[in-house]
């Protein structure tokens, strides 16, 4: 997971200088046409050019962030046995990002039931080795398709689980739930909630999933 995500940053930093260079020679060629139309295309494609640059440092300036905190992360829980991971990963989480509230549970072999290891919530906090019914859950559809569940507005989702009318309550307006896999088979989950509608970004969520990843491991 860090190898793709240092192999990205610098990939993208390769295709900026390209992006970079390729304008600036359009620019120069302009420039040098002496024209008063050429000189001002220039000037306006000198900005058009600064701003993408300036997104690009910025988007790349993210991921570079985001690698570091997915080696702290990792530092963070090596070498620590299942139940010290997971109170470690979510108490890591909830302070990087401020969430309302992270949690993480592991299923029961029969996927009938999730039980909650650890959890980090401002309000209501809810207990350590309770059993949720999956039903009860959006976990529920990890039986059959093990891929994180997204809930960008939970106010506006239609069919809300029991559990999402707790955290709607509680004042969450945004979730997020990442399947932890070992091999084929769907062993817990990692879930964050947030006090905004729209709360995780996609380089966030991409995030979560390469700790979740880290954390099954």
């Amino acid at each position: 997971y860090i190898d793709d995500l240092e192999t990205m940053i610098v990939r993208e930093r390769q295709e900026l200088k390209s992006r970079l260079y390729s304008q600036a020679k359009g620019t120069i060629a302009l420039f040098c046409g002496f024209t008063s139309l050429g000189f001002l295309i220039s000037i306006l494609l000198s900005r058009f050019i600064s701003s993408r640059i300036n997104r690009y440092r910025a988007a790349l300036s993210e991921k570079a962030h985001n690698l570091e905190l997915l080696h702290q992360f990792a530092r963070s829980i090596l070498s620590l046995d299942v139940k010290n991971a997971g109170e470690k990963a979510v108490n890591f989480i909830a302070r990087q990002f401020s969430f309302q509230r992270v949690s993480l549970v592991m299923f029961q072999e029969d996927m009938s039931s999730s039980m909650i290891c650890a959890v980090k919530q401002e309000g209501t906090v809810l207990t350590v080795g309770e059993d949720l019914p999956l039903e009860d859950t959006p976990f529920v559809r990890f039986r059959k398709h093990p891929v994180p569940i997204y809930r960008a507005d939970i106010e506006a989702t239609p069919g809300r689980y029991k559990i999402e009318e707790t955290l709607h309550n509680e004042g969450i307006k945004s979730t997020f739930s990442v399947p932890m896999i070992i091999g084929n088979k769907c062993i817990g989950a990692l879930n964050c909630g947030s006090a905004v509608a729209n709360g995780f970004s996609n380089e966030l969520r991409r995030l979560l999933e390469l700790m979740t990843g880290r954390l099954a491991q």
